[in-house]
């Protein structure tokens, strides 16, 4: 009877393991990475943004999403958003706010580079409103208006009566952003030397001073709408390129970026030219602008890094690069008031030197689960039950014939003077393209199969497809055998 007991108790563990375990999903109209995703105050819908400017919105308020799953509309006609973007509702859930995904500099001093944004009407996917030249933009309450920063200043604009509010004048402005309650604005700015000599950091020292003008930044607060002067931070920051407050106010989180030399080491882990504290998520105490490094700081080596809070500001998750020798990546959760605390850890495990591995998008469903994606598959991870998951996007195991013919293609592309490297630039072929390649035998390529959809270049698509079918890789498959892999071609 005991044993009989054991075994049902047993049975009944294995069970719940297997169930724990999430499981990838593959939307039908998901045909390139997802790069960012946003659920809506309400949680009713979920907005993501693909590579190459393609938005797609679900209803997410009855169920969760599935293989099965159609999106209520996607707009395929955006131009611009290469990278993604960084999404945003208004607050009563009628029009979406697309900010270009920016990880780029410009001009002599380190700065950010504009990018261009986009309003959505979020029942139809139209375009209300578009521009470029942005260092950052964000709805108002009002749920018609949005926020919008230059190197000038800030300014609103009402995008259903197309009226332009007076512009505060900032000078060196770069990230703005206002608190929920709309009466203080966070500013990043290049400020003078001067500026930096009453900071912590840089101070008095002649080279800190002349590394911070060149290379550093710092947040002014003002109250708005007078803009009277409201404080500072006490020490100079990276190159600000993302601010957001928690919902109450207390907090303001900001995302970072440095070219310092200081900061540069070399780590196998993440490739030669690879930094590991090259970008990183900070926040300020609203009581007294103090950059609250004690309880919260987090480096990551992704460029383009994202983020999510609860609404609590309870737990916070972000995305990791382990680089390019390792092929993972990798999404953390944190608890918000405890510093380095990680509550869960998922991991997207590829083979070394893959190019199947993309940035993670990443959003909370609710308190124990965080919907993540990677390429075109979505998970939902329950980070209560699986602190610590991996996820393999692709076969790992050692495999020398494949590992061989990857290696091939991956030269060959570098390699300007290959003959697939010229064949491509003789017909002008550019873009992204992800194909499932199989060879046999001598290596010759016997079946490819390529993503696409409606934006897809399809002509250039298929060029590129009679070029691999030509192409012969220097291996030799197993009699009755093939050869079978996914290849992502970023032209």
């Amino acid at each position: 009877m005991r044993l009989f007991a054991t075994s049902i108790l047993l049975a009944l563990a294995f069970a719940l393991c297997a169930q724990q375990k999430p499981v990838a999903i593959t939307l039908p109209d998901v045909a390139y990475p997802i790069l960012g995703m946003k659920k809506s105050p309400s949680s009713k819908f979920l907005f993501l943004t693909l590579a190459g400017g393609r938005f797609l919105l679900y209803d997410i308020s009855k169920d969760n999403l599935s293989e099965n799953s159609k999106p209520l509309w996607k707009n395929l006609s955006i131009n611009g958003f290469v990278l993604g973007g960084d999404a945003e509702f208004s607050d009563d859930e009628k029009y979406i706010l697309v900010s270009e995904q920016n990880a780029s500099y410009t001009g002599d001093k380190v700065k950010i580079k504009p990018v261009g944004i986009n309003v959505l009407d979020a029942a139809t996917g139209q375009v209300v409103y578009e521009t470029t030249g942005v260092n950052s933009a964000q709805f108002l309450r009002d749920n018609s208006s949005i926020l919008i920063a230059d190197d000038e200043g800030v300014a609103t604009f009402n995008f259903l009566t197309k009226t332009k509010g007076e512009k505060k004048m900032i000078e060196s402005c770069e990230i703005a952003c206002l608190n929920h309650a709309e009466n203080l604005l966070s500013v990043s700015y290049d400020a003078e030397r001067d500026q930096f000599k009453k900071e912590e950091g840089a101070g008095l020292n002649k080279k800190e001073l002349k590394n911070a003008t060149k290379t550093k930044k710092l947040i002014r607060f003002y109250r708005y709408p007078s803009m009277q002067d409201a404080g500072i931070i006490t020490e100079e920051v990276d190159v600000v390129f993302r601010m957001q407050y928690t919902a109450d106010d207390k907090y303001l989180l900001f995302f970072s970026r440095t070219k310092q030399a200081e900061h540069t080491h070399t780590t196998l882990l993440n490739g030669i030219d690879k930094t590991r504290d090259l970008n990183q998520f900070q926040r300020i105490r609203m009581e007294d602008f103090k950059v609250d490094n004690a309880n919260f700081i987090y480096q990551t080596s992704e460029a383009m890094a994202n983020f999510d809070i609860t609404p609590t500001s309870t737990l916070f998750s972000y995305n990791d690069n382990r680089g390019f020798f390792a092929g993972k990546r990798e999404v953390f959760v944190t608890n918000f008031a405890e510093q380095q605390v990680i509550v869960g850890k998922f991991t997207f495990q590829g083979r070394t030197k893959t190019r199947n591995l993309y940035q993670a998008a990443l959003t909370f469903t609710n308190d124990s689960t965080l919907l993540v994606a990677n390429g075109l598959k979505l998970t939902y991870w329950d980070f209560t039950k699986l602190p610590d998951f991996v996820e393999y996007i692709e076969p790992v195991n050692e495999n020398a014939i494949l590992d061989q013919a990857v290696a091939q293609m991956d030269d060959d592309l570098q390699n300007p003077e290959s003959s697939l490297s010229k064949s491509i630039s003789k017909r002008g072929i550019s873009g992204l393209y992800l194909m499932n390649i199989t060879i046999q035998k001598s290596g010759e390529v016997v079946s490819i199969f390529a993503q696409s959809d409606e934006k897809t270049n399809i002509s250039m698509q298929n060029l590129l497809k009679d070029l691999i079918l030509k192409y012969r890789f220097d291996v030799t498959v197993p009699k009755n055998e093939r050869i079978k892999f996914t290849y992502t071609f970023n032209l």
